[in-house]
């Protein structure tokens, strides 16, 4: 533990002389501060660490011809600057090559047209880009509307027209070279659709089929005349969206919540799904991936969930009945099909799986198939989270959406795999209770998984091992924003599902996962922070419902939560008008939080608002699980709101520093280093992991009021210097052991506090009373 020692002297004219221990730089005296306001917080020192992972993840593939004759296979890489990857089904092994899309941070979508280019759906910008295999010129063709920031569900038609959706105003629209695009409207009047999420072109009508988001539906556009029209399944669609459509031989194949629904396009009403094993009429059939093949020989194909894994299933057309094969996928679900002749054979190849470049070959008269990989280029991974082990040793780091992670040993700067743990959203890293190796427990998206991870065991059927999934009805929970041990409970935070409103305080027993869900706390509010002192809980709410719905009106609350009763006691607003109250902590009996982005103090005996503090420079609404707090030992908080660190002296709430930009999240380490992710300039997403040192290393008294010795004086404790507070100076006086200063040196010193400002005449006889006593 660093020391400090503050040595008081007498001046020469009887001033005090403050020479300050290692790391606070430079002897000053109190007789030549000017107190223009409390004194600057600490800087500090950042280590880019560069890109600690690569990935490859890709959402869905294509497959097209090559102008050699040869089938390539297509696969645009989630990351950023993404580039689609072309390799061939003859030689797999070897990667034609990689063309970048500048500014994409994703391709979720990819359809080739008639003439073989290669059209990419892309993240972020909302942009459609198109290769040309002829010339291998990537282009980027812009965007189909002014709001759009994702596209969705390519398809397309014999005549080169592509088509697809947007996010997140649920637009269907089309593209065609010679025309450019053309919006083709909202497509749902359901006013919570953001998603044009799939999209399905029938040759036969001139018609495209269009499913939904955070709303399923499916509806139907007559390209002709201009009229949407919504198709009325024959049972609801279950969940939140239809995530891909397909058309064959007059009949759209939806995938709603990984179930098959098949329509007839004549009449645009359901057909029966009968299923091979039970003879029985389901409208809940498997259907994995991304959506289904072309028709061949009376049935399309698709990926279906076997007794011992994914494996290839078809549907009969004519007999309407759904079947699954005994051909293992292995290498995951089926995201890209191409049916050719080989050898008067039916052929079929397929994309397997997001993860892996994993590919399959599907003979159908033979009845064989084989699994493979292609040669397809990982891309370095964005960030999502990160965290800190007990010891301060080690971290580790969670890919966005992808859900891979590595851990860094900080000595040696070794970087290793761990297990996949899916998409974290928090985590915390503890120290086993029952003494045996530490343990992280994180927040998963989508399945609102809480998990338990024993880095420094092996991977295996219970590490991790998953101690609930909140996504079922009724809690419908998937996002926990704040994941921490308690008292021997897991608690989480979470956001519901898409389309919905009303999130959860959860808390779950780490031995045998049972689960106590809470829903609502507070009404049509996401849950996304919360703290405890002893045994009293405070959960901080956001204005978001799940994705796809808009913030209710009002402003984000702080609650006192009764963890017995499982009731609200009592609720404050802290900052008028905010969206999210993101992070809070308890600092010696009162609590710090973090609402958008200004610092709000409550006293928890009044439970009242006492101060609120705008961090500097930065502004605006911000979203559930988007900001830090951490009460660092140097004695100063530091916040990270709104891709900003900051450091705040904590006692006057009035001064901050903006020490880093392009970051999200801070967990404090042991060894007080802050870390971090850092978008690079130029790029859109946190792809760097970095740490930042404060310069200050002491640990100053930083309690409300100041203490002399065992008496709690009514003065407000504050920084004097950088790193050094009002309690501070007077520990020096009075040491816990020891002599304490004179009459004439307390004196003395608090007369030049007087006179310089520090504190004021009044608060010099409060704490010369207190020296008095404490003698």
């Amino acid at each position: 533990m660093p020391s400090r020692r503050t040595v008081l002297a007498l001046g020469a004219a009887g001033s005090v002389g403050l020479s300050l221990g290692p790391g606070l730089g430079p002897a000053t005296t109190a007789s030549a501060r000017t107190r223009s306001g409390p004194p600057p917080v600490p800087g500090g020192t950042v280590t880019d660490h560069g890109s600690p992972m690569s990935s490859l993840t890709v959402v869905e593939g294509a497959f097209g011809l090559l102008p050699d004759g040869r089938i390539a296979a297509y696969a645009p890489a989630q990351g950023e600057n993404s580039a689609l990857n072309v390799s061939t089904v003859t030689d797999p092994a070897e990667q034609v090559g990689q063309y970048a899309m500048t500014g994409a941070g994703g391709g979720p979508t990819i359809v080739v047209a008639a003439d073989q280019t290669v059209y990419v759906g892309t993240y972020n910008s909302g942009h459609l880009f198109r290769w040309d295999p002829a010339t291998e010129q990537m282009t980027d063709v812009g965007t189909p509307t002014e709001r759009s920031t994702f596209l969705y569900g390519l398809s397309a038609a014999p005549d080169g027209t592509v088509y697809g959706g947007t996010f997140p105003d649920a637009h269907a629209w089309s593209y065609h070279p010679d025309r450019g695009f053309t919006d083709l409207g909202r497509v749902s009047t359901t006013e919570a659709v953001q998603y044009a999420k799939s999209t399905a072109y029938d040759p036969d009508r001139h018609a495209l089929y269009v499913g939904t988001r955070p709303v399923a539906e499916l509806w139907k556009l007559d390209l002709a005349s201009g009229e949407f029209t919504r198709l009325s399944p024959a049972a609801p669609f279950t969940g939140n969206e239809l995530s891909d459509l397909d058309y064959a031989e007059g009949h759209v194949f939806a995938c709603n919540t990984r179930q098959l629904r098949v329509f007839d396009a004549a009449t645009d009403t359901e057909v029966d799904v009968i299923d091979a094993a039970t003879g029985q009429l389901t409208r809940a059939y498997s259907i994995t991936g991304r959506g289904a093949s072309e028709a061949r020989a009376g049935r399309i194909w698709f990926s279906t969930a076997g007794p011992e894994g994914t494996v290839l299933g078809h549907y009969d057309l004519a007999t309407r009945v759904a079947t699954a094969t005994r051909h293992r996928t292995v290498a995951g679900s089926l995201i890209g099909y191409h049916w050719t002749t080989e050898d008067d054979h039916d052929v079929m190849y397929g994309f397997a799986g997001n993860y892996g470049a994993g590919a399959m070959r599907y003979d159908l008269q033979a009845d064989t198939a084989k699994v493979y990989k292609f040669a397809l280029s990982p891309a370095p991974s964005p960030l999502g989270n990160i965290v800190v082990s007990p010891d301060g040793s080690s971290v580790m780091i969670n890919a966005f959406l992808n859900g891979n992670g590595v851990r860094r040993d900080v000595a040696t700067g070794e970087i290793t795999p761990i297990a996949r743990l899916g998409q974290v959203e928090d985590w915390t890293w503890v120290d086993d209770p029952a003494g045996g190796d530490s343990i992280a427990y994180a927040g998963v998206y989508p399945s609102g998984s809480l998990k338990a991870y024993r880095p420094d065991q092996p991977t295996g059927d219970t590490n991790p091992r998953t101690l609930v999934e909140l996504k079922a009805e009724p809690n419908a929970q998937i996002r926990p924003h704040d994941v921490q041990l308690h008292d021997g409970l897991l608690w989480a935070a979470s956001e519901p599902d898409y389309g919905q409103r009303g999130g959860a305080l959860t808390s779950v027993v780490p031995a045998d996962g049972e689960a106590t869900v809470t829903r609502p706390v507070v009404p049509d509010h996401t849950m996304a922070a919360f703290t405890f002192l002893d045994d009293r809980m405070f959960a901080g709410s956001s204005r978001n419902g799940g994705t796809g719905t808009t913030p209710v009106e009002g402003s984000a609350a702080l609650v006192e939560f009764d963890p017995d009763a499982r009731t609200v006691i009592r609720s404050v607003a802290p900052v008028d008008g905010a969206r999210s109250v993101n992070a809070m902590l308890v600092h010696d009996g009162r609590l710090l939080g973090l609402a958008d982005t200004t610092i709000f103090e409550v006293d928890l005996t009044s439970f009242e608002v006492t101060r609120t503090f705008p961090l500097p420079g930065v502004s605006g609404a911000t979203g559930p699980g988007s900001g830090d707090l951490v009460i660092h030992p140097n004695g100063y908080l530091y916040a990270q709101a709104q891709g900003a660190l900051f450091a705040v002296d904590p006692l006057s709430l009035q001064v901050a520093a903006n020490l880093m930009s392009r970051v999200n999240r801070a967990p404090l380490s042991a060894d007080g280093s802050l870390w971090t992710l850092l978008r690079p300039d130029g790029f859109s997403e946190p792809l760097h992991h970095a740490q930042f040192v404060p310069d200050s290393d002491t640990e100053p008294d930083n309690r409300w009021l100041v203490r002399i010795r065992d008496i709690v004086t009514p003065v407000a404790n504050r920084f004097v210097e950088t790193g050094v507070t009002l309690a501070d100076l007077l520990a020096e006086l009075f040491p816990a052991k020891g002599p304490t200063g004179t009459e004439a040196e307390v004196s003395t010193v608090l007369a030049e506090l007087v006179a310089t400002g520090v504190i004021t005449p009044d608060e010099r006889l409060e704490l010369s009373r207190a020296a008095r006593r404490a003698r």
